[in-house]
């Protein structure tokens, strides 16, 4: 490697630079001071742009984001900055990150349990199955178990009226105000309280684990990403102003679904409500594999849900023209009109594959 010496602009004061462009921090100015370039290098292999030298250097800063010296100076007096030794000799550190994005290689995460309470009776995986090998719709009436359809439905787009009377509904087979309490620590006062939605995810997040003949997940490094795209509950629950309860802020509100999983199962890694609408799912699914990937996990728990217990959301989607009058979506089809609401309730269970 060879060093040519080059002349100032500015002031003639000479600097010593490396042939292949990277600098020795070294200046010839009073008080140890010196500067790059716009006071700045490009940082990407620690190589800088040019040098200009300056008398007090102030401009020589580190970004410190991505690992790199952004210019380098000499503090005052010769003492040495952040970055760099004493005189300007600036020392480079490569980002982990890059060293990991070379050497890394992709580790497949797998599927490894699965449980589900989804419309048209479909209680699990299997049933998944059978219903969609049989071409099956799982497309209802409003139940009159949620909310008297006929008091807000209007087929000429009233305000403040739905559009449809159809949708996607959980059974009646699916009791939303039960609760296997045996399996979790609440009391009483407090199930009385809990949003249906807190319910279902506790029982088909528990079963999800048993599918994957998970033991011993107590306290391991697990992480529970939750998709909603709701809060029926928590809207019922303040309309009445004179009901009070401490449980109210734990058990109606929906950033509490994924930590309700996490507090009673005793899983110890990152727990993520997510809401992105009708994508909250998917997201969840690739916060989760984005966290095992970094190590921020073991393993995740991922899912979804949507309850509609009043007609308030289907009022406004109706006015937004989002709504299929048909209660039904077609898909990449010309007799698309808008969508259908549904209530699905999955729940993957994920880890990589060496790990099972």
């Amino acid at each position: 490697m060879t060093q040519t010496l080059m002349d100032d602009e500015c002031c003639s004061v000479p600097t010593l630079v490396n042939s292949n462009g990277g600098s020795n921090g070294l200046s010839n100015v009073p008080n140890g001071h010196g500067d790059s370039s716009n006071g700045h290098s490009n940082g990407t292999n620690g190589h800088s742009n040019g040098f200009k030298d300056q008398e007090n250097g102030i401009n020589g800063h580190s970004n410190g984001a991505n690992g790199h010296s952004n210019g380098t100076h000499g503090g005052r007096n010769g003492m040495p900055n952040l970055n760099g030794q004493a005189n300007g000799n600036s020392t480079h550190a490569r980002r982990p990150s890059d060293t990991n994005h070379q050497n890394h290689q992709f580790e497949p995460i797998a599927v490894c349990g699965m449980a589900c309470r989804l419309p048209g009776g479909i209680r699990s995986p299997e049933d998944l199955w059978e219903f969609l090998v049989q071409g099956r719709d799982g497309r209802t009436r409003v139940p009159k178990s949620r909310f008297n359809i006929d008091g807000w439905y209007s087929s000429t787009k009233q305000p403040g009226t739905s559009n449809t009377e159809y949708g996607y509904f959980l059974d009646e087979s699916v009791d939303l105000a039960g609760l296997d309490t045996s399996f979790f620590s609440m009391t009483r006062k407090e199930v009385e309280w809990l949003d249906p939605q807190q319910r279902l995810m506790l029982e088909v997040a528990r079963e999800s684990l048993e599918d994957a003949c998970e033991v011993g997940w107590e306290g391991s490094n697990t992480g529970v990403y939750m998709g909603n795209f709701t809060q029926d509950w928590y809207d019922m629950m303040i309309r009445d102003g004179l009901r009070h309860s401490h449980y109210a802020a734990a058990t109606t509100h929906d950033f509490m679904i994924s930590e309700r999983i996490s507090h009673e199962m005793d899983l110890r890694g990152p727990s993520l409500t997510i809401r992105t609408a009708c994508s909250s799912a998917l997201t969840g699914l690739n916060e989760a594999c984005m966290a095992i990937g970094r190590g921020d996990c073991d393993k995740a728990i991922v899912g979804g849900t949507s309850l509609i217990l009043a007609p308030d959301m289907a009022t406004r989607l109706s006015g937004q023209g989002v709504l299929s009058p048909d209660g039904s979506c077609n898909t990449f089809s010309a007799n698309a009109n808008g969508y259908s609401r549904w209530q699905p309730y999955p729940i993957c269970y994920f880890g990589y594959c060496g790990q099972f």
